[in-house]
């Protein structure tokens, strides 16, 4: 934690920042990228407890503009190094999936507390695994962004679920068209529907 915080304050770090500095002449992907990546870290912004401190990306452009857009005054191009100087409560990874894994260990490792980690987990099971058992080990508390289960909608199918207003759940299926984008919230919904209970069996398939 942060010389400059008192009490129970959260010194937060951010990783992987996309296209956030690419204005001039943006093409569609890359401006709702940027209202994403801004929407993602408006909330820590309404919590008095929590200051975004330090931010990293291996575009030095895109780092600058997120710093400039959260009034960031440390900036990095390399994460391992805000890993090494700073100390972080709290670290955001918004990178590829396949760069997770081993962004996530070595968060853990550095010390932070907790780390919110754009989903998938990862691009393999083994991968996943790791993550998983090394935050685990150090207790470090690891999170996904499954946002949806706490949209509206969502949460009133739940709500009528478990009322009983539509009848009892017997069977979830579920699809979708790319598993490394929509297709985890999706899987996630499925759990949350479930409230969390292991499967008894599962079939799937992938075309």
């Amino acid at each position: 934690m942060r010389d400059e915080l008192r009490g129970d304050d959260e010194g937060w770090g951010s990783f992987g920042l996309g296209s956030l500095g690419l204005e001039s002449g943006a093409n569609d992907l890359v401006r709702w990228a940027m209202r994403w990546l801004i929407s993602m870290r408006k909330p820590t912004r309404k919590l008095p407890d929590c200051e975004l401190v330090a931010c990293a990306d291996i575009v030095e452009e895109n780092a600058r503009a997120f710093a400039e857009t959260f009034g960031i005054t440390r900036i990095y191009t390399d994460y391992r190094e805000m890993l090494e100087k700073e100390q972080l409560d709290i670290v955001s990874i918004c990178t590829w999936p396949h760069l997770h894994a081993q962004m996530v260990i070595d968060a853990a490792r550095a010390g932070v507390k907790a780390i919110h980690c754009e989903k998938p987990m990862a691009d393999t099971w083994g991968a996943a695994k790791r993550m998983a058992e090394e935050c685990e080990r150090l207790g470090v508390k690891l999170t996904f962004n499954h946002q949806r289960r706490f949209g509206t909608p969502f949460r009133k199918a739940k709500a009528l679920l478990d009322e009983g207003a539509i009848g009892e759940l017997l069977r979830i299926e579920i699809g979708f068209g790319n598993l490394y984008d929509y297709g985890s919230h999706t899987v996630d919904l499925a759990n949350y529907f479930n409230n969390e209970t292991p499967a008894e069996w599962v079939i799937a398939q992938i075309d």
